[in-house]
């Protein structure tokens, strides 16, 4: 639910905020406008990153290299991408750091990576409980089939015991008789 939420908010922060000025990132197909990526279609999310991966591969202008990294980060950790990878968006956001340290004092990035970080440590933690829960649903598994066997095995004990129960009884009964013939023949 937290998750969600902060992806609302940095989708909503990178809708608007993230883009002011001169933050195109041109290419000689088109030129990526600020609100390109809160109008991307979910299906076209990986090629956009395909894309921002080979302008950070060639390298031929840094800003443009810089701003690939900003980026990606977004588009890693967009609410419309099928497969969202807060681990790389928060990378993307350092690498981002390192080229860009003007913009550390920018006060949005500083935000934007403390929410990645929380979300990728709420991510591991999630992977650490769902994994518990996985063990703790075997080991409860295999318990409740102990159980039933025990239910099994009281049952047939309980049967035995009330047979033998019966047996004794009768035994009683048999012993008596005996009991009372053999005063009858003294």
């Amino acid at each position: 639910m937290i998750i969600y939420a902060l992806l609302i908010v940095i989708s909503f922060l990178a809708s608007g905020c993230a883009f002011v000025g001169k933050n195109n990132i041109e290419s000689k197909h088109h030129t990526v406008e600020p609100d390109f990526y809160s109008v991307l279609q979910t299906d076209c999310i990986e090629c956009e990153i395909t894309r921002l991966k080979n302008v950070i591969k060639t390298g031929s202008d840094p800003s443009l290299v810089g701003k690939s990294f900003l980026h990606l980060a977004f588009l890693y950790s967009s609410n419309k991408n099928v497969n969202p990878n807060y681990r790389l968006a928060l990378e993307m956001l350092k690498k981002y750091d390192e080229l860009k340290p003007e913009h550390k004092k920018k006060c949005f990035v500083s935000y934007l990576k403390s929410l990645l970080q929380q979300i990728s440590e709420n991510k591991n933690l999630s992977d650490t409980l769902n994994g518990q829960i996985t063990a703790l649903k075997k080991e409860y598994s295999k318990s409740e089939s102990k159980n039933r066997l025990l239910k099994m095995k009281c049952k047939k004990l309980s049967k035995e015991n009330h047979e033998m129960q019966e047996v004794i009884e009768k035994l009683k009964y048999l012993d008596i008789r005996l009991e009372e013939k053999r005063r009858k023949v003294e």
